[in-house]
């Protein structure tokens, strides 16, 4: 069972992420914000980190380029309200695999994840 990392400074919007996770089979984590985050990563890096771009505590591009640099074996996903073309290449080129706009559906979280933990198994691959 691969794990999730969910960032999202929302208690709600965490809290609905993981509980549709949840059901489809994944062991999720949460985090409020951008310490929690680099906490849960020390204690078990994710296969998958969705990532909130707004958190109370710091950017989140700042936040994917450190998760990114600790664990490159975890694949982002970007869940943000942030609509604009720049702000999606930006995290492309930051290694994001994948960039859903709220609000966005359950089968499209599902879908970007499943795609995710394909790109995770990959890397660790190339690692191992």
């Amino acid at each position: 069972m691969q794990q999730v990392l969910i960032v999202d400074d929302e208690e709600a919007v965490r809290g609905l992420m993981s509980k549709w996770l949840t059901a489809a089979g994944y062991r999720v984590a949460a985090a409020g914000n951008q310490a929690q985050a680099l906490s849960a990563l020390e204690r078990e890096p994710p296969a998958v980190a969705v990532c909130d771009l707004h958190l109370a505590d710091g950017d989140g591009m700042s936040l994917v380029s450190q998760i990114r640099e600790r664990c490159p074996e975890t694949a982002i996903i970007v869940a943000t309200g942030a609509r604009q073309v720049e702000t999606a290449v930006d995290c492309f080129r930051l290694g994001v695999v994948d960039f859903l706009t709220k609000p966005f559906t359950r089968d499209m979280l599902a879908a970007a994840v499943e795609r995710a933990v394909s790109v995770s198994s990959q890397a660790s691959d190339r690692i191992a």
